[in-house]
């Protein structure tokens, strides 16, 4: 397990296709670390014009979930997750545990292709949650926690601030959430385990001491294009997806984003390694450059790449043991080198047989002539 201090950081920008409008930054993001844990969290209010107060929204998600995470891990004995690992996805509408996920009135040729992308990840939630009923449970207990503590702190805010006429026209007849709407998403290290979570979009990375890099939660097919659940849905605390590891296997590094950034690399499902390349870089500039000069760059850097980009509001936050990853960033330009050489010898390669392919062609008309 890891012992020493880890670099923790989080950094919003507004996007800039919301700096002309006036508009304020709907992400929000935010770190918090003691003596016994490091958390991050990233939230993004959703844009659209009924989501009225989506930025307070955002914030309120983040400090509720920072109160009920440090209440968790406060309350929650280690040896519930001490050689466990899980990671589970959204849980289907019904998780009566005889369904299996695999009633349906449709057969699968039937189903259209979120249907079927439906029909598997509810098979795949009982299957990644057979042998961890006990953590499920907790992990369970923590979202029901974060979703009724933001459902008040947003009823107080607008008994508190209400709502004004353009708002009230905005909003119109939806639910009090609607106008708060967010998602969420969370990673949590303490000394003996750790332990992520997520409703929506964004991004959580986990990059291991060879920078490779995985999405411990699992995805959620139910967010696609400008899809995303939310907080704001009718039954939020099914929503959630987790992770958690207490077998001793500690990323070297931990990258949360919201969707601004993910999308400015493109579609991550395509073509993950644009995403991960950026993470790659900014590992290296950390180790290479320090950290205070590597955080200015990020926080100068972010809306750059929202103007190149995505236009959206930009979160990141992350988790990052920068002793771990020394032998890592070494092996990343070992490999580098090799890819260079290699590439360089399939030149010379190639011009020999050009070479010798000419002189050939040459002989064989000298032969001829004569």
């Amino acid at each position: 397990m890891e012992t020493k201090k880890d670099l923790v950081f989080a950094i919003s920008k507004v996007g800039a296709k919301h700096l002309p409008k006036g508009v304020p930054c709907q992400d929000f993001s935010t770190k918090w670390e003691d003596e016994n844990m490091q958390v991050i969290i990233v939230c993004d209010g959703h844009g659209s014009p009924t989501y009225v107060r989506s930025d307070v929204g955002a914030r309120l998600a983040a400090e509720v979930a920072e109160e009920s995470i440090r209440e968790f891990v406060k309350q929650t004995a280690p040896s519930l997750f001490l050689g466990k690992k899980g990671a589970v996805t959204a849980r289907p509408d019904d998780s009566n545990d005889s369904l299996w996920g695999g009633v349906s009135s449709k057969s699968m040729d039937e189903m259209s292709e979120l249907e079927l992308n439906n029909f598997k990840q509810n098979k795949a939630f009982f299957e990644q949650v057979k042998d961890i009923r006990e953590q499920d449970s907790v992990m369970v207990a923590l979202f029901q926690s974060i979703c009724k503590n933001w459902k008040e702190v947003i009823l107080k805010d607008s008994e508190e601030h209400p709502f004004t006429d353009s708002e009230k026209a905005a909003l119109g007849n939806n639910r009090l959430e609607k106008a708060y709407g967010s998602t969420l998403m969370a990673f949590v290290k303490t000394y003996y385990y750790w332990f992520a979570f997520q409703i929506g979009d964004g991004r959580l990375i986990a990059v291991d001491r060879h920078l490779d890099m995985t999405q411990p939660v699992p995805w959620d097919c139910n967010c696609f294009q400008n899809f995303t659940t939310s907080l704001c849905n009718t039954e939020p605390v099914k929503l959630f997806r987790y992770a958690f590891d207490g077998t001793e296997h500690f990323p070297a590094a931990i990258f949360c984003c919201s969707d601004g950034v993910e999308d400015s690399w493109g579609d991550y499902e395509a073509s993950p390694n644009l995403l991960h390349n950026f993470y790659r870089g900014l590992l290296d500039q950390f180790v290479k450059t320090g950290t205070e000069t590597t955080l200015k760059n990020i926080e100068d850097f972010l809306p750059v790449l929202s103007k190149k980009g995505s236009g959206d509001d930009m979160s990141l936050a992350g988790i990052i043991n920068l002793d771990a990853l020394q032998d890592g960033l070494e092996e990343q330009e070992i490999r580098a080198e090799i890819c260079k050489l290699q590439e360089k010898e399939t030149q010379i390669k190639a011009r020999i047989d050009e070479t010798c392919a000419k002189e050939i062609a040459q002989w064989n008309a000298k032969v001829d002539n004569q």
